[in-house]
């Protein structure tokens, strides 16, 4: 073998060496980017779960009036007190955007059930700490039921959370979400479905 092609193989491998160092850097480079983008999206899914289980843990609380009968907690406190509750499920629909997509329809549920059968049914003339107790006694089974539900939907949501390329993937926009159950044949006919949410 000549001198000449003794520095021709030199620097052949020479350039194959560092053009493999090059793409080996570049792909670790882009697994660690991919990697770190990853975690901030847990990250912040995370955060996002922790203030509904927040809301779970305040949703979940019973007390036992004078009379014995049962009343939720969040309702028996008083009117500022669930004003501050109601603020806990508006946190937690603002960053429904890191959720699932049923924990957030099961968000916006709870927060139409409170809004029409709570907020709503209070009378401004009459005693609203009063009044919110017997709704509290009243809806009682109903909101257990809710809570039973969300609850649920976050054990599943839990074990499936890790997932990210699964989350990232484009979703359909504009659809309509389902939140009461399938229209009726009327509302369908009219086009004027009352039960759903723009997505």
């Amino acid at each position: 073998m000549s001198i000449g092609e003794i520095i021709t193989l030199v620097l052949t491998s020479s350039l194959l060496s560092a053009g493999l160092t090059s793409v080996v850097n570049w792909y670790i480079q882009k697994t660690n980017y991919r990697n770190d983008y990853y975690k901030k999206i847990l990250d912040r899914r995370i955060g996002a779960y922790e203030d509904v289980q927040h809301l779970l843990s305040l949703l979940a609380g019973t007390v036992q009036m004078e009379d014995g009968r049962p009343c939720t907690l969040q309702l028996a406190l008083g009117y500022d007190h669930y004003i501050k509750f109601q603020l806990q499920i508006y946190k937690a629909i603002q960053n429904s955007f890191w959720l699932s997509e049923r924990t957030g329809e099961m968000l916006t549920e709870l927060n139409v059930f409170f809004l029409h059968n709570i907020y709503n049914a209070i009378d401004e003339n009459k005693d609203f700490d009063l009044q919110l107790t017997e709704l509290g006694i009243q809806h009682r089974d109903e909101i257990k039921r809710l809570h039973f539900e969300l609850e649920n939907q976050l054990y599943s949501d839990f074990s499936s959370m890790h997932n990210i390329k699964s989350f990232t993937k484009p979703k359909i926009r504009g659809e309509a979400r389902q939140l009461y159950g399938k229209p009726t044949p009327l509302q369908k006919q009219k086009g004027n479905d009352t039960t759903t949410l723009q997505g």
